[in-house]
Parts: C-alpha cells; sequence; structure tokens
C-alpha cells in the first residue's frame, strides 16, 4: 500500500562535507534515513517517513544555499517501485 512507504529523494553532496550532512540528519531523531549510493559517493538517498517531509526540506534547502549539497530531487520511492533505478 502506498501510504507505508516513505517519500524518497536524492541529491548531490559536496564530497568533504558529506560528514557535516550525516551529523545535521542524525541530530534531528526519526527524521531521515540517507546513505551513499554504492559506486556514487557524490550521491546521497533519503528515505523520508511523510510527517517529516516539511522539516527535513527546511534542513534540506539551508543545507543547498550552504552549498553543501545541490539538485535535490524527490524520485519514486525505490522499494516501492523495484524497477525504478537510483540512477533516475
Amino acid at each position: 500500500m502506498h501510504d507505508e512507504y516513505c517519500k524518497y529523494y536524492q541529491a548531490k553532496v559536496l564530497k568533504e562535507k558529506t560528514w557535516f550532512l550525516s551529523a545535521c540528519l542524525r541530530n534531528e531523531a526519526n527524521l531521515v534515513f540517507a546513505r551513499a549510493i554504492p559506486g556514487q559517493t557524490d550521491t546521497f538517498e533519503f528515505f523520508v517517513p511523510e510527517d517529516q517531509e516539511v522539516l527535513f526540506l527546511e534542513i534540506m534547502k539551508t543545507l543547498e544555499k550552504k552549498g553543501i549539497i545541490r539538485d535535490l530531487e524527490e524520485k519514486p520511492n525505490r522499494l516501492e517501485c523495484p524497477k525504478a533505478s537510483s540512477n533516475d
């Protein structure tokens, strides 16, 4: 059922700031599950509970302004749509 899946985002992360991104997101309990996409160390994927999406987007907007992330994009959740490539 669609309601059980998180929102799914991808973004490019400034390599030397990945530690900072991870720290920011871990500071907010249960906000998001984030990880680098295997083989693409500058691309992270984010699984965001729907009720945390507004806060997640606020944080990402700030990180974007600071040049830490770029190209934040919502995509189909690859767990919900197994044929959806994480590289789309």
